[in-house]
């Protein structure tokens, strides 16, 4: 249980392929008893040199404890996707890796809020390219 959420990660270009584009997820698990997720709005963001993307996710927790949830998109909303194993994609943003050598910088967070939030399992951040 926290009131202050905030995961961060970082990695260099140089671990990865050049001339590729790449979606930066946290995989998480929603527990039965998850409380205050959905209160406000997780942001999330990418930064690569000069480049920044910032959005949005929003948690749906009743739709998480009902079966058969299925994310959706809705007015630019983005919700959490089910990868079919139990755990939860959240797209923190994408990111364009060119040639040059630089740090990515990942974040997950909900710090604006002062409700208590808990039921939130995180097994890490996974960059994967997309095609």
């Amino acid at each position: 249980m926290v009131s202050w959420l905030e995961i961060r990660g970082k990695i260099n270009t140089g671990m990865l392929s050049p001339n590729t584009t790449y979606g930066a997820y946290i995989v998480v698990q929603v527990v039965k008893r998850a409380f205050g997720l959905d209160d406000t709005p997780l942001e999330v963001s990418i930064e690569v040199g000069d480049y920044k993307t910032r959005g949005k996710i929003y948690m749906n927790l009743n739709g998480f404890k009902r079966q058969g949830y299925e994310p959706f998109c809705v007015g630019g909303k983005r919700f959490p996707c089910p990868r079919g194993d139990g755990w939860l994609d959240i797209e923190l943003g994408e990111f364009y890796n060119d040639e040059s050598d630089k740090e990515v910088k990942m974040e997950f967070k909900e710090i604006k809020g002062n409700q208590l939030k808990g039921g939130l399992l995180v097994e890490g951040i996974e960059l994967r390219p997309k095609h």
